[in-house]
């Protein structure tokens, strides 16, 4: 396209205008110089003679209406964000001439009486005088209100780049040139902002501020848009939140305010009033409306923690009405989708989301030819416009913004002779040629009034202000420039690619220490799985994972993708194998990643209290790797986090960097031992690398949010609605069923075998014991943030893991305080010991070996315990903030079904609560269960929905199905028979497979839970049979559910073997190895199958996914040892002497 520009020279039209776009000038022999614009849809022609009234700088259009346009030879200028030609679409900077200003007065003020049909009559010349006197003595004048209201109005209307002007006569305006001082603006602008959101129904408005006034300075709004997002660039060149606001943040930064360092952390308003010192002020939440960003068919969006404010606030324009600039006018119209999905979400430059939900998507995103990048586009526009409009904020989608366009461009031909567009900005940057404005010729000349770009309000400060707030972006060149010079440095070593996938967060902090270790002879790039595209494998030489277990074997949350990609490459280069294609060009980017050998070690993380599947997933990814063309470095290295974990990572990594050293490059300067010694923990200089600084919040943190972003969840509140004893008043033991209110909550709806996880908090005693006996520079209810320093550096960092908050808040809702000490912790914890005694006995629980596995077996400590128990130990407030495990969601089986209960999450919770041993009596209390037991009724519960779709009922409803559980183990199969009861009721009931379910518990009379309910699901059908197994029937030997189970093998063979039944398993990990063995016995008799072929059928089961299992590890209640349970005496001195002194305390506080 080319650029109009005001001449006289209209012989210069013909020839210079017409070309291939369609668009010549009107050869009808009018005066007017007229240029067609072709629809090539329709056929429809414009002729439009509108762009002869445009003025241009530094040209005095006394008689805009005779103006005529000429077009020159120029480079297009449409695409560039602010042309480089003051006054078309960018401000004038300069002074303006009283002949400027009057020029434009005439023209504005004709436009203004022609609007109101008062052109040339007494009122009109009589304003014309009084104006132009005001200009003759002042050099300026003041618009009316009326004059003010026509000229923001008609300024969007002759926004060329704007598609969504249909509604420019709507526009609402506030006039506030009143207003003289910074508090002020703020105030004017939080009123504006209220009536904009209007409750998510948002309205168009406009607050104009003081005009530009020539001897005084400029009133400025600094932000871009007046909601914003924060964007934190961190030392390796990465940025958190928004990287288009990453100067803006760094200025914010400088003037004082501090944000949490999220992702969407909202910038506080930076407001100036008449040229003085900007103030920053924070926009009250109520003011922000956020829409939190889902998916009407991915359940999986919401998880990835996007959302986007609802009132699009551009705010650094200025608008030029009639020769007077104003230069603070934030104003607002609704968004369009795409401004949201594709460019907020989708541009590299800014949240760059594509490649992360493609991979969700499951897509191939090894090559452009798969289209990955556009589907994914497309699927992130649907999560915008669905969840706007469930929010029910107002958005428009691309296609009706452009229908509404051509409807305002129509009209505007048939008002005005034309209508200004500029095609590249009006086009939607998603499906453009299916909207209609795409095959439409457009003109794009500037019409005043006019919304005009201005300079950035900072860069218009003295050299004394500017220098003060470019202090930090100079020093981030002077950073790039030294990394630069470090790169060229790093370039000749080995690169180390370390992957981790984790629930809780320890995989990801020895992945990172791993990789302090290597840094030191290799260039070392940490990464979580979901954020890792599997086609780099083509490039990767060295290659270490670091990954924990969960549920039955499966890959953690963040490792599924990675996981299901691996599995692809498998199953590829299987394929490529059995065609014997040898011709590598010819393989796909993956297959020939695969082809390629690399190096690698994997190091799982697990608990043997779940023997079946300890380091199951550590152990599936070792063999995918080697599928796929890896070379093992070393055997899979598994660590046990019920002890022995520390040193099994220790003995990991040396033997991983030994052989590493071997085999790839490393630099002869490279102390080899000095290295290995960085696997232990350094704490004579600990106290030197943290910190914690006290901060100001300028608002109360929601606890919710907070929790989101520690556990990159998004969480959402329920309300304890009810609670009921389950268990006989009898009964020592106590099983409650809790009822939770989601409210109606769409993020937590949920299907039959789904979990919910639940956030609890710390007993309260146990956090005062605690903070009591820790070395504090500040009271517990100071908001503190934790800094650390890197080596050799003066600079101090915020450590990301927790928000600014209090010690109490940390220790009640942040951090686990329950979990004994791992022997690493012990031996950090002896360098705050004064005592050599108990130093000496710490540092020998910190070797990890048998004293340490007695002590954690026999007394469980907790941290509260540690402290009491060595109290010469002073440990300072940042090392337990940054040491201390992060205190975990607690998930449950849910026991409802949702059509049955709807806008209800039932869970079923056995209460923990035990003493550990006759000698210390120390009681212990579930967190989360005690926590439920005891929370007011209407009180909040923070909560999410993890899904289980691998133990939902068969989608093959006639498939018989049997369920086998002890104890709360009962719990999610309460939701499966309530579905079958209610699905039976309807009036032409499905045939459902039969279910049969093997229900355990100590006593019929004190813990058969959902008695009644089982009988009535069993008269109604929904259940065909149950069989009970009590192990506590005086005079009778124990019977448990296996032994059920062997008492019917023909039933069960049936179901299982003829009839290609499903089997159900919930409960303690112990049951269902005993159930596992009691099924492949039953198989081996009736099926006439040896032991293995047994155990083989029972895998292919699994695989099928006809074996189903949902477990938990067994409650070791040390008060109530088991028959089979031999724990033997401490014998050891440090147990002996730990005990002892364990004893003196409860002594101690009993004689209290």
């Amino acid at each position: 396209m080319e650029m109009l520009e005001t001449s006289t020279q209209t012989d210069q039209i013909d020839s210079e205008i017409t070309g291939d776009h369609g668009v010549k000038p009107d050869e009808s022999g009018s005066n007017a110089t007229r240029v067609q614009l072709c629809n090539h849809t329709t056929g429809k022609i414009y002729a439009d003679q509108l762009h002869t009234r445009q003025t241009k700088a530094g040209i005095t259009a006394k008689t805009p209406s005779t103006a005529k346009p000429s077009i020159k030879n120029s480079a297009c200028l449409a695409s560039v964000m602010r042309p480089p030609i003051p006054g078309y679409l960018t401000a004038e900077t300069g002074k303006r001439s009283k002949e400027e200003i009057l020029a434009q007065a005439t023209d504005f003020l004709q436009q203004y009486y022609e609007s109101i049909k008062q052109y040339d009559t007494e009122e009109h010349n009589t304003r014309l005088h009084e104006v132009c006197d005001s200009i003759c003595l002042t050099g300026t004048y003041e618009l009316t209100s009326d004059e003010l209201v026509f000229g923001a109005k008609t300024a969007w209307r002759n926004a060329p780049r704007c598609i969504g002007r249909i509604q420019w006569n709507n526009l609402e305006v506030f006039d506030c040139r009143h207003v003289t001082s910074a508090k002020q603006m703020f105030e004017a602008i939080c009123k504006y902002l209220e009536y904009a959101t209007n409750g998510g129904n948002i309205r168009s408005a406009i607050t104009i501020f003081r005009q530009r006034v020539h001897g005084k300075g400029d009133f400025r709004v600094w932000n871009s848009q007046l909601i914003r997002y924060a964007g934190y660039l961190q030392p390796d060149g990465s940025v958190i939140g928004d990287p288009a606001n990453v100067e803006f943040t760094q200025i914010c930064e400088e003037l004082g305010w501090s944000g949490e360092g999220g992702r969407f952390d909202v910038l506080p308003m930076l407001l100036q009033a008449d040229g003085r010192k900007p103030e920053w002020f924070e926009i009250p939440p109520e003011l922000i409306l956020e829409v939190d960003i889902a998916h009407p068919k991915y359940d999986w969006f919401a998880s990835l923690g996007l959302k986007w404010y609802g009132v699009p606030c551009v705010s650094d324009m200025q608008i030029d009405v009639g020769g007077i600039q104003f230069t603070a006018t934030p104003f607002n119209g609704w968004y369009m989708g795409t401004e949201v999905g594709a460019r907020n979400f989708g541009d590299t430059n800014r949240y760059n989301m594509l490649e992360t939900v493609a991979k969700h998507m499951g897509l191939d995103t090894s090559s452009s030819l798969t289209l990955w990048k556009d589907l994914a586009l497309i699927e992130t526009n649907i999560a915008v416009l669905y969840s706007y409009k469930e929010a029910k904020v107002t958005i428009i989608d691309h296609h009706a913004a452009a229908e509404s366009f051509m409807q305002h461009m129509d009209k505007e031909q048939r008002l005005r002779g034309g209508c200004p567009a500029d095609w590249v900005w009006i086009v939607p940057p998603v499906s453009g040629s299916l909207c209609p404005v795409y095959h439409q010729e457009m003109l794009s000349y500037q019409m005043k009034p006019a919304f005009l770009y201005q300079v950035a309000a900072w860069k218009t400060q003295s050299d004394k202000k500017r220098k003060r707030l470019t202090t930090v972006k100079v020093v981030a060149t002077a950073i790039r420039y030294l990394t630069r010079i470090m790169m060229k440095i790093l370039a000749n070593r080995s690169t180390l690619t370390i992957l981790y996938a984790t629930e809780t967060g320890k995989s990801e902090r020895f992945a990172h220490r791993i990789g302090d270790v290597f840094k030191t002879g290799f260039n070392v790039k940490v990464t979580c799985m979901e954020d890792y595209n599997t086609a780099d494998l083509l490039n990767e030489s060295f290659l270490l994972v670091v990954t924990s277990t969960f549920g039955n074997g499966e890959a953690p949350t963040n490792g599924e993708m990675f996981a299901r990609d691996i599995k692809r490459l498998v199953k590829e280069k299987k394929t490529a194998n059995q065609s014997n294609s040898n011709d590598l060009c010819s393989l796909s980017l993956n297959i020939r990643c695969i082809v390629l050998l690399f190096r690698y070690s994997v190091f799982g993380l697990g608990s043997t209290a779940y023997p079946e599947h300890f380091c199951k997933f550590a152990g599936t990814v070792d063999t995918m790797l080697n599928e796929v063309g890896g070379k093992r470095l070393t055997d899979v290295y598994k660590g046990d986090e019920l002890g022995g974990q520390e040193e099994a990572f220790q003995e990991w990594a040396r033997d991983v960097f030994k052989t590493a050293c071997d085999i790839f490059p490393i630099h002869r300067g490279v102390n080899r031992k000095a290295i290995l010694t960085m696997l232990g923990s350094d704490t004579s200089k600990m106290h030197k690398s943290y910190r914690i600084k006290p901060v100001t919040r300028q608002k109360e943190p929601d606890p919710l949010v907070q929790l989101g972003k520690i556990h990159k969840k998004k969480v959402f509140p329920c309300k304890m609605k009810d609670r009921k004893q389950l268990q006989s008043a009898t009964s020592s033991r106590s099983t409650i069923l809790i009822t939770l209110d989601t409210q109606g909550r769409k993020d937590l709806s949920y299907q039959p075998g789904d979990h919910v996880a639940v956030f609890p908090t710390n007993d309260k005693e146990l956090v005062h014991k605690i903070v009591s006996r820790l070395e504090l520079e500040y009271t517990p209810d100071t908001v503190l943030q934790l800094e650390m320093q890197t080596d050799g550096q003066q600079v101090w960092t915020k450590v990301k893991r927790m928000p600014p908050c209090t010690i109490q808040e940390a220790f009640t809702r942040y951090l686990d305080i329950t979990s004994p000490p791992t022997p690493d912790a012990m031996r950090m914890l002896a360098a705050y010991t004064a005592s050599s005694d108990e130093r000496e006995q710490i540092m020998l629980l910190g070797k990890g070996q048998s004293d340490y596995k007695t002590w954690i077996n026999t007394c469980h400590p907790n941290i509260g315990d540690v402290l009491i128990s060595f109290p010469s130990i002073r440990v300072p407030g940042w090392f337990l903030l940054d040491h201390l495990p992060l205190l975990k969601p607690r998930r449950y089986s849910i026991s409802s079904c949702p059509k049955v209960n709807p806008n209800e999450i039932h869970i079923t919770v056995a209460v923990v609560k035990y003493w550990t041993t006759a000698s210390m009596e120390s009681y212990h209390k579930g967190v989360c269960s005690t926590w439920l037991e005891e929370l007011d009724i209407g009180a909040v519960v923070p909560a999410y929905i993890k899904p289980a779709p691998s133990f939902y009922l068969p989608s093959d409803i006639k498939k018989p199905v049997i369920l086998i559980g002890n104890g709360t183990g009962i719990a999610p199969f309460r939701s499966f028979w309530q579905r079958r009861e209610l699905e039976a009721t309807c009036s032409n009931p499905p045939k459902f497979g039969k279910m049969t379910l093997v229900f355990g518990c100590r006593h019929p009379d004190i813990d058969d839970i959902y008695a009644e309910e089982r009988s009535g699901a069993e008269k109604s059908g929904a259940l065909l049979k149950v069989m009970k197994a009590y192990s506590r029937l005086h005079g009778k030997p124990k019977k448990y559910v296996q032994d059920v189970i062997k008492e019917n093998p023909k039933l069960i063979f049936k179901h299982i073997y003829e009839e290609q039944g499903h089997v159900y398993v919930c409960g303690n990990n112990l049951m269902a190895a005993d159930v596992r063995k009691t099924l492949v016995q039953i198989l081996g008799s009736k099926g006439k199958m040896t032991s293995q072929e047994a155990q083989d059928y029972i895998t292919n089961m699994r695989e099928s996914g006809r074996y189903h299992e949902d477990l938990f590890g067994v409650v070791n209640r040390l008060s109530e040892p088991k028959s089979n349970t031999n724990r033997g005496a401490t014998s050891t001195a440090s147990s002996l002497w730990f005990m002892m002194k364990e004893l003196q305390f409860w002594m101690l506080y009993a004689s209290r």
